[in-house]
């Protein structure tokens, strides 16, 4: 049993790293979780503000505060609104203030976007109506999205999010905007603007979209992408992974004692067959040597 100990230290050190890495990792994840979370909508374009699940129901933009987010460009005319549904959603409305911190829900007096009666899961886009002719490239505003929904299995409850733009000449927005919807119900054309994205050029918007928000890291824009899990998804992925790693380590010990728990039977088998070899082969030089 003494060789046991320092090949089981072995293998426990061998996926030690393994093990620590994972639990750091969804820990992380999971305390992260219990400031910021996903929405039950968000906008996928342009980059919402950090959501916070406990200010959720605070208008005008799901917190107590009137930090602003990093900021997107957004062309003048034509505007594209991406947003992701979780689950159904009713009575969307996306209106806009056309200033540089908007703090109340009397801000946003402009709705640019239809009433959404109802909402199913999965992704839409919209086209926004062009801009007043007052506003100019440069100038700040900020996108609500407020709309009725459930989350954690409440009930149905209004929640809100926003999204900070500065405004840019379509001449000079080269950010591709992949423009589509696909819902759980199936996908759809209707209401997709002229210059649909094709599917290779989902990838390429996505990439675009990602390159650009990450151009502008800060704070806010840390913990607006910390997490796309839900609270009991990233539980349930920290408890398989601990539970796979002990599972690995009980298993590493099982086998090891089971292989090293046979080498004492057999040597004590070896000995006792010496022993009466031993006994015989004295026996038969005994009766020899009385002959």
């Amino acid at each position: 049993m003494q060789a046991l100990k320092p090949l089981y230290l072995k293998m426990l050190f061998k996926y030690l790293p393994i093990l620590t890495l994972c639990l750091i990792f969804n820990l992380d994840r999971v305390s992260g979780e219990a400031e910021t979370a996903n929405g039950p909508v968000e906008f996928v374009w342009p980059e919402q503000r950090t959501w916070y699940a406990a200010w959720q129901n605070n208008s005008p933009c799901g917190r107590n505060d009137g930090t602003v987010g990093n900021r997107t460009d957004f062309p003048l005319d034509s505007g594209k609104v991406a947003l992701v549904a979780s689950g159904e959603t009713w009575d969307v409305v996306v209106r806009i203030a056309y200033m540089d911190k908007p703090t109340t829900q009397s801000d946003f007096t402009t709705q640019i976007l239809h009433t959404i009666s109802e909402l199913d899961a999965g992704y839409q886009c919209y086209t926004t109506p062009y801009s007043p002719s007052d506003v100019e490239a440069g100038a700040n505003a900020t996108i609500q999205l407020e709309y009725t929904s459930t989350y954690d299995g409440s009930g149905n409850e209004t929640f809100y999010a926003c999204a900070d733009i500065t405004f840019v000449e379509e001449s000079d927005f080269t950010t591709s905007v992949s423009c589509f919807n696909a819902t759980v119900t199936g996908p759809s054309t209707e209401g997709i603007a002229t210059s649909v994205a094709t599917s290779s050029a989902t990838s390429t918007a996505t990439s675009t979209i990602s390159s650009t928000a990450s151009s502008s890291t800060t704070s806010e824009s840390s913990s607006s992408s910390s997490s796309g899990l839900t609270k009991s998804a990233v539980a349930g992925v920290a408890v398989g992974c601990i539970a796979s790693g002990l599972a690995l380590v009980g298993l590493a010990v099982f086998l090891l004692m089971k292989k090293y728990s046979y080498k004492p039977r057999f040597r004590g088998r070896e000995h006792v067959e010496s022993v009466r070899l031993s006994t015989i082969d004295d026996t038969i030089a005994l009766q020899k040597s009385s002959v």
